[in-house]
């Protein structure tokens, strides 16, 4: 691991693009539409149906 983090301290390009991708990477599967849809399917499923809307 201290390898891996010595070559990203000496790719700044390298760096950059991680930061990028670990930000997409945020928005897509974290976003606040995302996170709705996936606690309504579970309360769905938790109440046998009930919850649907």
């Amino acid at each position: 691991m201290a390898q891996a983090l010595f070559i990203l301290l000496q790719d700044p390009a390298r760096r950059q693009q991680m930061a990028l991708n670990g930000r997409k990477l945020v928005a897509e599967e974290f976003s606040t539409k995302q996170i709705v849809d996936e606690t309504l399917a579970f309360y769905s499923v938790a109440s046998g149906g009930k919850f649907d809307d």
